[in-house]
């Protein structure tokens, strides 16, 4: 799903009250799930319940550039990431960013962004508790590429 969540970047600040100074793997709904069909990998966090428990699970730093910030709701049992420019700018930037669980290779969602200052990934539920799940993400600045070092775990 990359590309499909232009504009939705900015949504963030509506909902969260953690708001900075937007491929799928599939459907994924467990059994232990069932009571939230709204909530599905692949879901927009925006509009959903989830944001209504949303917390900052995890954050990394590109000093002086963006953040990367790893989102939980306990409710949903549903993770998503998004990156943010610190300094607000949206010319020639590019924004690639991925949730994934680090135990289940190749289950992930992903984001790419252009021209924009925040991105997010769509919802990546998380079916076993004992799964560790993190974000990772590059920021482009005029075609200058910058990874964070480290997942958002």
């Amino acid at each position: 799903m990359i590309g499909a969540l232009g504009g939705l970047g900015g949504g963030w600040l509506l909902w969260h009250p953690d708001a900075p100074p937007s491929a799928a793997a599939g459907s994924s709904t467990s059994p232990a799930h069932a009571s939230i069909p709204d909530v599905r990998t692949g879901t927009n966090p925006d509009g959903t319940r989830c944001v209504t428990d949303a917390q900052v699970a995890a954050t990394q730093q590109l000093p002086q550039l963006a953040t990367l910030k790893l989102i939980y709701s306990a409710s949903c049992h549903a993770y998503w990431a998004k990156v943010v420019r610190d300094d607000d700018r949206t010319d020639g930037t590019r924004m690639e960013i991925r949730v994934y669980n680090r135990d289940q290779p190749g289950v992930e969602q992903r984001a790419s962004e252009a021209n924009v200052s925040a991105a997010f990934t769509t919802i990546l539920v998380r079916d076993n508790p004992a799964d560790t799940i993190c974000a990772q993400a590059t920021v482009y600045t005029d075609e200058t590429s910058h990874t964070f070092p480290n997942p958002a775990c």
